[in-house]
């Protein structure tokens, strides 16, 4: 028994008539149309979650205060509490002080000054909760007195970035030998400044090498020159430095506080570093 083609495509055998032919009907497709109306329902309802994620997740992320700097930092209560601008600049390549900058100066006391100022740490304090958020352990880190009038469990930070730019300016130092440490030392350096020297390079070794510049150096002919020049006057989007000198100073402790503070009964102290216990006076590290 054979079928038509449009018999095989259409139809279905229900039963069998009088001369044992069978009798077709079409197909019903009321239970295909409500599979189609199901698979359209969940395909719209996809695209309008889909829609409404993206939206919400670019509002969200907009919402999120110094995103930017949150992608490339770990937890830092800072971020939460100002907002950092970024700018763009070009940086002063200049093989030689031309155009002149303080920066670049020989020591003085204007140019000391200068330094002093933007590589200044000064030292706040930050709760118990953010010191956890921060990988540490306020059970061992030191507390302020809550006679300071900053209340209870108050740990006592200050900024990486600036003591980044305090080894900067400590190598400054350093380069220029005759002015600041041979009229006191002489030839040679006491072993904790040797120290300091060669923590504060190794400092910044790890600060450039953990967030590296990416932008490019091009390269120019010059006059009596057999190869070109690099232009190192590059364009550079940076963060406004000055917002992080005003917050520590708005959130600092005074030296007076930093300079009495007691140690508590029953606190966690470290052993001493060995090559500390090896030097006659090794002081406050604070000193160099």
């Amino acid at each position: 028994m054979t079928f038509s083609s449009s018999q095989k495509a259409g139809y279905r055998v229900l039963k069998q008539d009088e001369e044992g032919e069978p009798l077709m009907i079409r197909k019903a497709h009321s239970s295909c149309q409500r599979g189609l109306w199901l698979v359209s329902i969940l395909n719209i309802t996809l695209f309008i979650w889909t829609i409404s994620s993206i939206a919400f997740g670019d509002i969200a992320k907009r919402r999120v205060r110094n995103r930017p700097l949150n992608e490339v930092n770990t937890y830092s209560p800072l971020l939460e509490e100002i907002d950092i601008q970024f700018y763009t600049t070009r940086v002063n390549g200049s093989l030689f002080n031309d155009p002149p900058t303080i920066w670049r100066d020989p020591p003085s006391n204007e140019v000391d000054a200068a330094w002093d100022e933007i590589a200044k740490i000064e030292l706040f304090t930050v709760s118990g909760d953010e010191v956890r958020r921060m990988g540490k352990d306020p059970g061992r880190t030191a507390q302020a007195p809550e006679s300071w009038g900053l209340g209870a469990d108050r740990h006592i930070v200050q900024l990486d970035g600036q003591h980044v730019l305090h080894c900067l300016n400590s190598l400054r130092k350093y380069a220029h030998y005759d002015y600041y440490y041979r009229p006191q030392y002489g030839d040679k350096l006491p072993a904790l400044h040797e120290a300091h020297k060669s923590h504060c390079t190794h400092i910044l070794l790890q600060a450039l090498t953990c967030q590296p510049s990416v932008n490019l150096i091009t390269h120019d002919w010059m006059e009596e020159q057999k190869h070109p020049w690099p232009d190192f006057n590059i364009e550079r989007k940076c963060q406004n430095h000055d917002a992080w000198i005003e917050y520590q100073s708005r959130k600092k402790i005074t030296t007076e506080q930093w300079r009495t503070i007691p140690i508590p009964d029953n606190v966690v102290k470290l052993p001493l570093l060995p090559q500390l216990g090896d030097m006659e006076d090794p002081g406050d590290h604070r000193r160099v």
